[in-house]
């Protein structure tokens, strides 16, 4: 009987202990499920810290898209500032090259140069001998006697471009332009050789015999050989002139003859006055005399002889033209009386 009720007293011992560990269970059940909603507000995680992390992890530097790259853009090596170049210094050099013309030698280191020396324009109508005369000067003093016709001969004979060209304006019948005239003079007086201790001398002078015969050839001549230094016109009564040409050849056209004197009346003699009024000093000598005393007189008017001109072979402003009494065209540009006999 003891042992029944040992037992249910036992029994009944274990049946209150599980009540209260239940409740304790329960309490602690109840008391976890508050605890967890806490952990749950507490957002431990929550996307700021992510964020926070992704900023505060050293952020890849988004590939700083080479910052040293945006660099050399503002900085561009100021690319010398094209130091411009030196145009200016550059095209001298060329320029330079150009100067020097090719056709106009340099004389030799001996040599005159072209401004050293002088050129006198010997002036005269037909039958006034301005080539003989000239040639006679020549061989007493040395100087330099260009005759036209006799230029244009050579420059054909040395076969240049220029002398075929002549050449063929002579075979087809055509005048020879003013402007080849003028070429051919500057062309001989710059490549003619004079000593420098020839300066101021009769061998440092040119004496121009039939060039230039009107206004427009002076002012070619002038372009191409430069101003002439002095001239001298020679004139002489038609009737004196007309008996010079029959003595050297007894078949002279006299019809022709006077065509020549009028045409020279006509084109040169205005323009020897034109000369003469822009400065040129020109001297007029009567050719009806004496060959000597002519070219004696010549030799004086160009500073080679000393004394003076006696009054007898002075002319006048007019002599000639006073009997041009034929009128005549003008001839075709450039066709050369420099082509008829010497005069």
């Amino acid at each position: 009987a003891t042992s029944p009720s040992a037992m249910g007293c036992g029994a009944s011992k274990g049946t209150q202990v599980e009540p209260q560990q239940a409740k304790g269970a329960e309490e602690q059940a109840q008391a976890q499920p508050a605890a967890a909603p806490q952990a749950k507000t507490q957002p431990t995680p929550t996307p700021q810290p992510a964020a926070a992390t992704s900023a505060a992890a050293p952020e890849p530097k988004p590939k700083p898209e080479p910052e040293s790259k945006v660099e050399p853009k503002p900085e561009p090596t100021p690319e010398p500032t094209p130091e411009p170049k030196a145009p200016a210094e550059s095209a001298p050099p060329q320029k330079t090259e150009v100067a020097p013309e090719p056709a106009k030698a340099a004389p030799p280191p001996d040599g005159l140069a072209k401004e050293d020396k002088q050129v006198f324009l010997i002036l005269g109508g037909p039958g006034t001998g301005v080539t003989e005369n000239c040639a006679a000067l020549a061989d007493k003093y040395g100087c330099h006697h260009l005759v036209v016709g006799k230029l244009m001969r050579a420059e054909v004979m040395s076969e240049s471009t220029e002398g075929k060209s002549i050449a063929q304006m002579m075979n087809e019948g055509r005048g020879i332009s003013a402007n080849v005239y003028a070429n051919i003079y500057r062309k001989v007086i710059d490549s003619t050789h004079v000593p420098k201790e020839k300066k101021g001398s009769p061998s440092a002078c040119f004496l121009v015999d039939g060039f230039p015969r009107s206004t427009d050839d002076a002012k070619l001549f002038e372009e191409h050989v430069g101003k002439a230094e002095g001239a001298i016109v020679l004139s002489a009564p038609k009737a004196a002139a007309l008996a010079r040409l029959k003595k050297a050849d007894p078949g002279v056209d006299e019809e022709a003859f006077s065509k020549r004197l009028a045409s020279y009346s006509k084109r040169t003699l205005p323009m020897v006055q034109a000369l003469e009024s822009g400065g040129l000093k020109v001297h007029r000598l009567n050719a009806g005399a004496d060959d000597s005393a002519v070219v004696e007189a010549m030799a004086i008017s160009l500073g080679w002889a000393e004394g003076t001109v006696p009054p007898e072979l002075l002319a006048g402003l007019n002599d000639d033209a006073a009997e041009a009494e034929v009128e005549v065209e003008d001839p075709a540009e450039g066709a050369p009386e420099a082509d008829v006999p010497e005069r």
